[in-house]
């Protein structure tokens, strides 16, 4: 069988196994993409039905509450109803049932009827209700003996507005009918909360009655509440067997499909469902199928035609078979075969052409001479033909290899390679080499180009191949080490190079012979599989980057550059990376890093201690000479640290005023005692700094390791924590840390934790300590003083929580619900009652105080003239032009201004010129301090008449003895508020003060003073 029909046979076999391969994968691959949809298709649905199961709950438990809140005033109406008197209380009864709806959102009018079903008293006709509700199914059920909360559908109003009514039976003591509380809710209501649920574009929440129709619908779809979806889905096949749950229908309303959820509200016949449309719910289903789709098409095509061509390639092997035999016939190369005897055996058509040749001349058996003749005859040999024959001659009887090239007279030139055989004869293959030795020629032009540009390169570059012998060098590499001319021959050996570098003294370092093989040793064991990189230093002082590249013969290419002015400015940037860039020194990066070396040797049994210190009132000197004095004066403080401390020591500024010192090795705790005080005492003295005195002090928290930590986190939160204490134990002092900072820093964490929770649990609580006017001793106001009542550590006091809600941000939310809860609170009391909130200065210092403020009286239904706040000086200590303006715009509102605890802190009479204040409040202390201390009471006498003469009325906190109110009343003080009155109350105790201090309180302040 012929190598021809042997592959024709084979490339058919392989051709369909290709085609069913392709096929297989194909399938394969459409398979997976199939199941992979279908299984992202039940995901995405279980996600969309989970959602709208959670939304669902979350919104039935909102619906409960409100219904919860409408019930409590249904019962409240009650109540008011027991008071009423026709014609005696129906105008007191009008205004609690006024009140009454203001304080619910959902209520758009609130009323009661008689058992005649005739409405007694109702926020839409406040005067005379003119109508009757007896034929409402509602009425009739109620007066039937149902007791329930009973909610209706939805009905149009007389406005034209839909409506939904909630109604409760009122009972006579009896237990007899005696009425019905009936109010109307507005289902926009609902809407705002149901805005809120994002469920993609055309998402739906509704709230439904039990019997089929929709209370409440968004977004909103016309004719709905018309209209009874009982014979929906959700209440023929969900509704009867669960409570709550989620499914997939069309929808009632509209017709589309969608993946809704539902929750039965507990205890109401109403129902929450939400919904997605099907195509939001499975919107990321189909952006996978449209991006990934066509991409499986394409791989399945590609795959398909891959499949084809490799099928048609391996058909037309047997063609290339042929192919390579014509190929092997028609090869470029002349070849031809002679036995011992120089007699031709064969030779090809390429050899013949090359020397033109005729067949007859190139018959076997034709002797080499004959051949040789012939060629000179066709002028196809070299210009010496005689002796070019005697030459070939020589060559083949001396049964040597051999390979010439030859120039013909025509010019071209032909490379003879002649290879002898075993038995005496040779093989020649001859070759036309014309165009390559032209080639050649242009190689040699382009190497002489090619080394022009290597010896104007700005790096030095050297090749070694895999005997570590010269390949090429360029001039910057011989001049960059000083190489002889001897040394920069090809095939130098690389250990001689080296070894002259290092002798001559070339590198930095030792001249020795053992120093040129510690290096060639070094440079041996570089990997020669990877390149390497490293960086040495000459003799005078430049840095050379030297990058290896290794070759697969396992020689290199190695590039030498300068990088000294690289590396110094690496080194600055470092440097200016690990310093402070005003005073020099270190920042708090080279401080951890030179912590973990030193924390090594700690662990090995030294010890270490790290101070922290900040500059007492430097923040004064910021704003009263300016920041380019305070930067003087910190680039000061640092010289005199770097005058406290060892070489061995470190001083580092972290920023600001803060800077930090670690002590080496000292003999602890007296070495790190000894250099606190130091530093203190050579801090306190003063700084002259262009012409003025600056006096500042520090304080100084100390940690030590091993003893409080031996990690750099701990040591650093260890010492910020003693320096706090020593700030708070008086400045100008230091402190070791203590295990207990620790416990009080962790238990300020769980209370900032818990205070957090607190906002979201309602812990919150509002007391309220009475404000007596002097002269008629009748309460004024009421001071809103906020408690936290914890589940587990009972009521927190408030310079506990407050300074603390206001370091961690939580004041601003807790203030305004203080000041909500305030409002709705005294919005019950008598009209001439005051009510008065504390305001922090961040509080106050809010842009949208004003607004809170006003939205505040207005959903509490309060006047702003019954508000005063209460800020202290705190507040005006900075942007005097922000706190005027919001001072006035709250005068604007009528809200009254109380200066509280004057004459303490950064007081000031100026201020009493520049503000608008209503009220001062004289502190506790000086009024607790009048029995005692004649300086006290004059200072309250002081601003008593102050008071009068800038017509402001004067409150007198802390009065808790007889002869502290004689002595207020006699010197003209026109409020009071103590302990000798009432300690503050909660909410429901407001109205027994009210009492107790009402027209009859100065007998009762009289007897209790007796008591």
């Amino acid at each position: 069988m012929s190598m021809r029909a042997m592959l024709n046979r084979l490339a058919v076999r392989p051709a369909s196994m290709v085609t069913t391969a392709g096929v297989a994968v194909s399938c394969a691959i459409l398979l997976f993409f199939l199941v992979d949809l279908y299984n992202r298709h039940r995901t995405e649905i279980a996600a969309a039905e989970r959602t709208v199961r959670n939304h669902a709950q979350v919104l039935a438990a909102h619906t409960a509450r409100t219904f919860e809140a409408l019930d409590r005033a249904l019962r409240e109406a009650e109540h008011i109803r027991q008071k009423y008197i026709p014609g005696r209380t129906a105008l007191a009864a009008r205004d609690a049932m006024r009140h009454l709806k203001q304080s619910s959102p959902v209520i758009k009018a609130i009323g009661w009827a008689r058992v005649d079903g005739q409405m007694q008293i109702h926020t839409l006709a406040p005067d005379s209700p003119q109508f009757n509700i007896a034929a409402q199914p509602y009425f009739a059920a109620h007066r039937d003996g149902v007791d329930d909360l009973i909610i209706t559908p939805p009905s149009r109003a007389a406005d034209g507005n839909w409506t939904t009514t909630v109604s409760r039976r009122i009972s006579a003591p009896d237990g007899s009918f005696a009425g019905v509380t009936v109010a109307s809710i507005d289902p926009d209501y609902f809407l705002t909360t149901y805005r809120s649920v994002d469920l993609g574009r055309d998402g739906v929440v509704a709230l439904l009655h039990r019997n089929g129709y929709v209370v409440a619908r968004e977004p909103y779809l016309a004719g709905a509440l018309d209209k009874s979806f009982a014979n929906g889905w959700l209440f023929t096949q969900e509704l009867p067997h669960s409570d709550s749950g989620s499914y997939q229908a069309p929808s009632t309303a509209d017709g589309s499909a969608r993946v809704a959820g539902y929750r039965a509200v507990p205890g109401l016949p109403l129902v929450v469902m939400t919904s997605y449309s099907r195509a939001d719910a499975l919107a990321a289903w189909y952006r996978h199928v449209y991006k990934t789709g066509p991409l499986i098409g394409c791989v399945i095509l590609v795959i398909l035609v891959g499949t084809a061509l490799l099928q048609r390639q391996t058909r037309s092997l047997a063609q290339k078979t042929s192919v390579l035999e014509l190929t092997l016939e028609n090869m470029a190369h002349g070849l031809c075969m002679f036995d011992k005897e120089q007699r031709l055996i064969t030779c090809n058509a390429r050899y013949a052409q090359i020397y033109g040749l005729t067949p007859d001349q190139t018959r076997p058996g034709t002797r080499l001479r004959s051949i040789l003749e012939a060629r000179v005859t066709a002028g196809h040999s070299p210009e010496a033909a005689e002796e070019y024959i005697a030459t070939r001659l020589r060559e083949v009887e001396s049964n040597e290899a051999s390979y010439v090239v030859n120039q013909l007279r025509d010019g071209r030139v032909v490379a003879i390679s002649h290879q002898p055989t075993i038995d005496g004869g040779w093989v020649s293959i001859h070759q036309d080499v014309t165009a390559q030795k032209r080639i050649e020629a242009s190689l040699e032009e382009a190497n002489m180009r090619f080394n022009a540009a290597l010896n104007n390169m700005s790096h030095g570059l050297c090749m070694f191949d895999g005997d570590k012998r010269l390949v090429v060098c360029n001039d910057i590499y011989a001049k960059m080490y000083e190489l002889p001319p001897e040394l920069l021959k090809v095939g130098t050996s690389h250990h001689e190079i080296i070894t002259h570098r290092v002798t001559t003294g070339r590198l930095k370092g030792d001249r020795t012979a053992e120093a040129a093989q510690q290096k060639l040793a070094l440079l041996g064991a570089l990997p020669t599989d990877t390149g390497s990189s490293r960086i040495d230093e000459l003799w005078d002082g430049r840095l050379i980057s030297i990058t290896r590249a290794t070759m697969p013969d396992g020689g290199w290419v190695g590039t030498h550059e300068d990088v000294t002015e690289r590396q110094r400015s690496e080194a600055r940037i470092i440097f200016m990376a690990q310093h402070d860039a005003l005073t020099g020194l270190p920042n708090r990066v080279l401080l951890r890093s030179r912590l973990e070396q030193q924390l090594a040797n700690v662990r090995r049994g030294e010890t270490l201690a790290v101070l922290y210190l900040d500059l007492d009132h430097f923040k004064r000197v910021n704003d009263t000479l300016g920041h380019a004095l305070g930067d003087a004066l910190l680039c000061g403080v640092a010289e005199r640290l770097k005058r406290c401390v060892r070489d061995c020591d470190l001083v580092v500024r972290l920023g600001g005023d803060e800077f930090a010192v670690v002590q080496g090795v000292a003999e602890q705790p007296r070495g790190a005692s000894v250099l606190a005080q130091r530093i203190i005492d050579s801090l306190k003295e003063p700084f002259d700094i262009d012409s003025h005195q600056i006096v500042v002090g520090t304080s100084v928290g100390i940690s030590v390791a091993p003893t409080d930590g031996v990690e750099v986190d701990d040591l650093l939160k260890n010492a910020d924590m003693a320096l706090y204490r020593a700030k708070a134990d008086g400045r100008n002092a230091f402190c070791f840390f203590e295990a207990s900072m620790d416990l009080r820093m962790q238990e300020r964490r769980i209370l900032e934790v818990d205070l957090r929770k607190a906002i979201d649990r309602q812990e919150f609580e509002l007391y309220y300590q009475p404000i007596l006017n002097v002269a008629s001793k009748q309460i004024t106001g009421f001071e809103a003083l906020l408690r936290w009542k914890h589940p587990t550590r009972g009521m927190v006091p408030p310079d506990q929580f407050i300074p603390l809600a206001e370091e961690v941000g939580l004041i601003m939310p807790i203030g305004e619900w203080v000041l909500r809860q305030a409002c709705a609170e005294a919005a019950h009391w008598p009209d001439h009652i005051m009510v008065a909130v504390n305001l922090s200065p961040v509080q106050f210092h809010s842009k949208d105080l004003t607004a809170t403020v006003m939205s505040a009286v207005t959903s509490a239904g309060l006047s702003p003239k019954r508000l005063e706040l209460e800020i202290t000086e705190a507040v005006l200590l900075h942007d005097t032009e922000i706190v005027t303006r919001t001072l006035h715009e709250l005068r604007t509102l009528g809200v009254r201004i109380v200066l509280d605890d004057f004459g303490t802190g950064y007081s000031s009479l100026s201020y009493l010129q520049r503000f608008p204040f209503d009220k001062i409040k004289i502190d506790k202390n000086f009024i607790q301090q009048t029995s005692s201390e004649k300086n006290y009471f004059a200072i309250v006498q002081a601003v008593i008449s102050l008071g009068r003469q800038l017509g402001m009325t004067t409150t007198a906190e802390g009065v808790e003895t007889k002869e502290q109110l004689e002595r207020l009343e006699r010197e003209g003080c026109v409020e009071v508020q103590g302990y000798y009155f009432s300690r503050p109350q909660p909410a429901s105790e407001t109205q027994r003060l009210l009492t107790t201090f009402g027209p009859a309180s100065r007998k009762a302040v009289a007897k209790r003073a007796v008591a």
